[in-house]
This record gives structure tokens, C-alpha cells and sequence, in this order.
């Protein structure tokens, strides 16, 4: 179902936010791979854990995603995902031939937190950018801003549904998996 949703925004042009799940998903669907977080231990972080601030990631330069997080290069995030991608050089052998993506931030484990084609509406991150947002962080309210900026701009901000056998109708406006 989720992947369905996600395919329907992509051919269909709309701007694409996948959050946790969602990048997840976005990324799985490309051909990216993905690691269970407890099975994966070639890091000493947790990368799933209720902490508010489980760890902090550090943004790629001279990218859209850096420009849009503004000057500093260093952000802290909260950690709740069951899965992780793989480390860049894995992934690099992975998607020969498919869409490959661009990585704009990594853990200081060197796991991928941001990735997509941000000038093709397309931006995953694996933390919770609207935990921060709510509580009046202006840089990760930016990831939305730039969310409703691109559909205002593609005039892309429709709505749409897809039957499935879980629901019986499920309305998105934003591909948004948390």
C-alpha cells in the first residue's frame, strides 16, 4: 500500500517528503538496502531509541539540502527507526542503473539520515524533523516549508486515494510515513 502511494506521487510528478518509514520505503523501492537496526552492529549508536536527542548528523556540502538547513553543518535528531540504510559505499554497488539518489546527511556512523533528488521533489529523512518543528525549531520547519513550496511550485498539491484491503480509503496530500 505504502509503496503504491509512493509510486503514484512519483510518476505523477508530486513532490515527495518521506519521513523515517517513508525514506525507508522511498529508498527500499529504488534498490537501496536496508539493515534492521538491532541486526546491524557496526555502529555504537542507537539508532532506534525514545531519547529526544539520540545522536547528531552531519550535513553533506554543497548540496540543496545543506543550503536549505542553513550555516551550520552539525544537527541533532531523535532516533526512532527499525531500520537503517546501508553505508554509502554499499549502496554505491547496489544501484547501478537505477535512480540513484543523493546523500545530504549522515550519522557521525556514517549512516545515511538524508537522501533524495531535492530538485526533483524528493527528500527522505530518517529522524523526526516535526517533533522539532512543533516545539519552534525554524531549521527542521524548513523541510516543510520546502515541502509546500515545491507543490506550490509544480502546482502539484492534489489529493488523491487508494483503496486497499487494510482501509477502506486512504486521502493523502504529502507521501508522509512516520
Amino acid at each position: 500500500m505504502y509503496a503504491e502511494c509512493f509510486y503514484y506521487a512519483l510518476v505523477h510528478g508530486m513532490p515527495i517528503l518521506g519521513i523515517c518509514a517513508g525514506m525507508q520505503i522511498m529508498a527500499a523501492e529504488l534498490g537501496y538496502k536496508l539493515y534492521r537496526s538491532q541486526d546491524y552492529v557496526e555502529t555504537p549508536l542507537q539508532h532506534h531509541t525514545k531519547n529526544p536527542l539520540a545522536h547528531h548528523i552531519d550535513l553533506v556540502e554543497n548540496t540543496p539540502f545543506r543550503a536549505l538547513m542553513g550555516d551550520q553543518w552539525r544537527l541533532p535528531v531523535n532516533s526512532r527507526h527499525h531500520e537503517l540504510l546501508a553505508p554509502e559505499r554499499v549502496q554505491k554497488e547496489l544501484i547501478k542503473g537505477r535512480l540513484p539518489l543523493d546523500f545530504y546527511a549522515f550519522a557521525t556512523d556514517g549512516i545515511p539520515e538524508a537522501l533524495g533528488k531535492m530538485e526533483q521533489g524528493l527528500l527522505g529523512v530518517q529522524w523526526h524533523p516535526e517533533n522539532y518543528a512543533a516545539s519552534g525549531d525554524k531549521r527542521q520547519q524548513r523541510i516543510f516549508e520546502w515541502l509546500a513550496g515545491k507543490a506550490k511550485e509544480e502546482k502539484k498539491l492534489v489529493k488523491f486515494g487508494i483503496k486497499t484491503k487494510k482501509t477502506s480509503f486512504i486521502k493523502a496530500t504529502f507521501f508522509y510515513f512516520s
